[in-house]
Parts: structure tokens; sequence; C-alpha cells
């Protein structure tokens, strides 16, 4: 090919590049994701070497969910893209979000030494977020000093500047050893901080109110969560006084956040706000195949049978009320417990509609008419006056009411066929062999699996010294005959799995086995309803990072608010069971005397 023609020819190429570069940008300005992503695509086939292009493809692949293809690329394009500003924040926020936490501290402090402005600051937070999350509050400090506060025009930045230095200053308070001078200089930056939330226009003071109220919970703060939630509300109500109204992104933001303010009040003890704003997780999407945080059945829209929202207005004496459960198996066999006192309190008359695999069990117990999926298309909806999901109940429920009354709640088995598992289990009714059932996994997304199940082979190694007089059951949910048979051969000790038992497909039948069970051992999972339900003794391997169903005192879970015959062990760290272990070991012998 002559000289010519080859200039020629990439001068054609060139420009092609150049015009597949300007498509793909305005396609990425314009939110035209999946074009922008065709471009971008063409664009790197073309040319390997264009690190901002490179940057800008991947936060496209990240916010449609191509998280790991982004990270896969950024890495390998990292020396390429070392010196650029944006690509090296944008690799740190991939980094970040696939918790490779110590690689992205370290790319957030190398792209501070190449950016400026905007992107410098953006990655100073970002940084200083995951040094408090590290606990390393003096060095998150260092970082946000660097910034001035002049300097940060965009709204979303100071709420997240302001969020960094609150949870700085907290975490320095904690402290028993703080100098006078790392006082004086964190509350300097503090009440900066709030001079400024004053003098912000509604929007930004609303973003932070309601960051700052999801703090405080957090941390457990009550007093001050509510106060700055209570903030908030003013604000928005403000604004629709004013002719205002919210963007679709804030009132995502104002969602999310009320529903995890709700859950760390609820974990704090805090019941009349948390139950209040634990609604929220209607409204808020979840990861996974459940899609919502929270979710009913819904044979009626709120205009054919009125939705019960608060107790102010509605004279609820003598209506028909229809009790719908929730996505959760456990979770409807916990709220369905409040039926009998909130039929007491507001005397009303409560029908359920539930999963079809708790139908047995609830046609059974109670004068409550039981309706499942299929047999609440055959009823009119005239025949309800109020509608109102299981969930909700709590709010209307007062804290002291959670007693014993509520706690006492049972349902009850068949018992001829529980008596014929038991037979079944320990040979014959003059055994003086106990059952212990046992539950090592719970579901959910993957790392909520790992923070809160047990390896069976763990627990079988603290239960040698009672094999020989107890029999042990598997009470797992799904196909765990393999992990029950690998468990035996490594520890020795036997532990029975009936494969004549599917709780996925018969509720009732596996109630029956927790029944026929003397005691139970498991970690925080359907089971645990289950064994409250029907009043089963049990210890519960709790999780370090238990959730909203368990109330924490002084760092510790002593008991449950919704069973009375529960007894926990609370996981000190990842992976460390010892001290739970030992407890669990004291309470058998208790259990088996």
């Amino acid at each position: 090919m002559k000289k010519k023609d080859m200039q020629k020819r990439n001068n054609d190429t060139q420009e092609e590049y150049s015009i597949l570069r300007h498509r793909a940008i305005e396609s990425h300005k314009e939110n035209k994701l999946e074009e922008a992503i065709r471009y971008y695509s063409k664009c790197i086939d073309m040319r390997s070497d264009d690190a901002e292009l490179i940057s800008n493809y991947c936060v496209v692949l990240r916010t449609k969910g191509r998280k790991d293809e982004a990270l896969e690329l950024l890495k390998k394009s990292f020396t390429l893209g070392r010196e650029n500003a944006n690509f090296m924040n944008n690799y740190g926020n991939a980094l970040r979000d696939n918790e490779e936490i110590e690689s992205a501290i370290n790319v957030y402090r190398e792209c501070m030494m190449v950016a400026k402005g905007e992107v410098r600051m953006n990655a100073c937070i970002s940084l200083a977020t995951l040094l408090n999350q590290r606990n390393m509050p003096r060095l998150a400090m260092d970082a946000l000093k660097s910034i001035k506060m002049e300097e940060l025009k965009e709204k979303g930045l100071r709420v997240k500047y302001f969020l960094c230095v609150i949870d700085a200053k907290t975490r320095l308070d904690s402290e028993k050893i703080v100098t006078i001078e790392e006082m004086e200089e964190t509350n300097k930056l503090y009440n900066l901080l709030l001079q400024n939330i004053d003098k912000a226009d509604d929007d930004e003071k609303l973003r932070g109110t309601i960051m700052f109220a999801s703090h405080y919970a957090k941390h457990g703060d009550i007093d001050k969560s509510l106060d700055w939630y209570s903030k908030g509300v003013d604000v928005i109500k403000r604004i629709y006084q004013k002719g205002g109204k919210l963007s679709k992104s804030f009132k995502e933001v104002w969602i999310s956040c009320s529903w995890n303010i709700s859950i760390w009040l609820l974990k704090k003890g805090e019941f009349k706000a948390g139950w209040k704003l634990y609604d929220y997780g209607l409204l808020v999407k979840a990861d996974g195949p459940q899609k919502w945080q929270r979710s009913m059945r819904k044979p009626f829209s709120y205009t054919e049978v009125s939705l019960i929202e608060n107790d102010n207005k509605l004279p609820l004496k003598g209506k028909k009320v229809l009790v719908l459960g929730e996505q959760g198996i456990g979770d409807t066999m916990m709220f369905m417990r409040l039926v009998n006192s909130f039929e007491k309190k507001y005397h009303c008359t409560c029908s359920l509609l539930i999963d079809k695999r708790l139908e047995g069990i609830y046609s059974r117990n109670k004068d409550w008419d039981v309706y499942t999926d299929d047999s609440i298309r055959r009823k009119n909806s005239s025949e309800f006056d109020f509608q109102i999901p299981c969930g909700s109940l709590p709010k209307f429920i007062n804290k002291d009411e959670f007693g014993e009354e509520i706690k006492k709640e049972r349902l009850y088995v068949n018992d001829d066929f529980a008596i014929d598992l038991r037979r079944k289990y320990v040979g014959n009714e003059e055994s003086n062999k106990k059952i212990i059932g046992l539950s090592w996994q719970g579901g959910g997304r993957p790392k909520r699996i790992q923070e809160k199940s047990i390896k069976l082979k763990g627990l079988l190694a603290n239960l040698l010294e009672w094999q020989d007089n107890v029999s042990f059951v598997s009470l797992q949910y799904g196909n765990a005959g393999k992990v029950v048979h690998e468990a035996t051969e490594k520890t020795g000790v036997k532990v029975i799995y009936d494969e004549s038992i599917n709780a996925l497909s018969d509720m009732d039948g596996w109630l029956s086995q927790v029944s026929a069970c003397d005691a139970v051992v498991t970690i925080a999972n359907t089971t645990v309803h289950g064994c409250g339900a029907l009043g089963v003794n049990t210890f519960v391997l709790l999780g370090k990072e238990f959730d909203w169903r368990w109330q924490e005192i002084e760092g510790d879970v002593q008991e449950s608010y919704w069973y009375d015959n529960m007894e926990i062990g609370l996981q000190q760290k990842d992976g460390e069971w010892t001290m739970a272990m030992l407890k669990l070991k004291k309470w058998l012998a208790k259990t088996l005397k």
C-alpha cells in the first residue's frame, strides 16, 4: 500500500473514531445508555489507549449493573489511566462497590495526587468515608481538612462532606483517648458544618437532614436522629406549602433512608417511631428475587377495600379487617401473632390472607377465616371493610403491649403426625432420648447468608458430648442431605435427615417435625419463627450483624421481644462463635437434665 493511501486510511479511521466517540458521549449525556454502550464498545475495539473514554464507558456499565465487566476493564487499563483523574476516581468507585476496600483506598489516594477541583474532592470524600468505615476517624479527618468549604459548590458533594465530618466526629467522641487538639479541630469542622446546614437552601438542607437522621440512628443516638428527621419533615412541608415538589431522585433517597432509620430504631427498642417508619419498606427496592424490602399479597385495590394507615380517625369497632400476609413465611408467622391483640384493642373481626403453605397450620388455629391466593378470588371486596399488611400491625401496638400475651401466642400442629415423627426418630415412647433439631443456614444475598450462617461441621464439633443421649434432627430448609452426610462423616455426630419432610412444599409437616423436638439450635432464620410459634425451647446462634427482629441493649441481645422460649448466643466477630458456643453448651446441659 502506498504511503499516501495509508495516510488517507489512517485519517479516515481517526475521523470515524472521532464521530463514534462524540456519539457515545452525547448518548451518555442524554441517558441513552444502551446506545452509549454500543458506541463506546466500538470505540474501544478501534482504540484501547483512550483513558477518558474507557472511564466513561465503565461508568455506564456500572450504571447498567455490569459491575464485574467494568472493574475488569479498569484493572486492565490501570497503567494507561493512572495519570487521568476521572479514570482513577471511577476505578476507586468500582473497587469500593466490589468491596475491595484496601485497593480502593490506595486508588483514591493516588487520584487525589493527580486530580483537581470537584474530582479531587469526590475522591477525598470517598476516601474519608472508607476510612471512617474502617474506624480510622483521624485519617478521615486529615483527608477532609484538605477541602475548603467554599470549594464545595455541588450540593450532593456538600451533603456527603457533612456526613463524613459527623461520622468522624462521632467515632472520635466515642474513643477513650482523644487529644485536646483533635477535639478542637473536629469541633471546629462540626460547628462549621452546622452553620452551613442552617444556611443551605431547602433541597440541600433536606438531603442533609435525612442523612444526619440516618447517621445518628445507625450510631444509636435516637433523640438526635428523630430531631433531624423532624427537621426534614418540616422542610418537606415548607416545600409543598410554597407550591414546590420533590424530585423523583430525592423521593427515592427519602424513602430508602426512612426505611433504614426504622430498622436502626427498632434494633434500639424505639418501637413507636420505628414501626411508624417501617411501612416505608413497602416502597424500597431490594437486591435479589424478592425485589422489595417488604411485599404483601394484594387481592383488592385500596379503592376497593380501604387501607388502615393510622388509628386516629378510623372507627374499627365491629368492622371486618383482612390481614395480608407478607412475602416471607417467617415474617408472616411473626407478625400474625399480633392479630389477637389487634382484635381485642379495636373490637374488630380479622380474616387472614396467607401463603398456601401455611393454610393447614392456621386453619387449625383460632376462629379466624383463613384465605390463600386461590380462595380469596372467590370473595367479593364488599365482604371486607378494611385491609392491612400484617407487618403494619406493630405500629398499632404500644411497646408495653409487646409483653407476655404476645410472646405466649401459640400455633398448634397435627399432634398425631408429630408423635409419629418422634417415634421414628427415637424408636419408642418410653425412650429417654431427647430430640434436638438443628438449622444452620439462612437465606438472602450471598453476603447476608455468610453473615448469619454457621458451618454444620463446626456446630456438630461442639455437640460431641451429647451424641449418645440425643437424636439430632435436621430442620434445615431445602435439600440439605449432602451437607448432613458430609458433616456426619467428618465429625462422627449422627444427624437424622428426614427426606419425607419438605418445608418448601409442606410447611405444616415441617412444623410438626419442629414440634417433635424437645429443643432446637438454630441460626436466625424461619426456624426461629416456627419454634417461637410452637413454644419449643430454642437456642439462637445470632450473627453479629443481626437485623431489626432483635433488640440490642448495651451491645448485646439477651432475649427476643417476640418469643418467650428463646436464649441467644451472640457472635462476637465475623466467623467467631467461641463465646456463643460456650453459652450453648451451658444451655444444653440445663435443657437436657
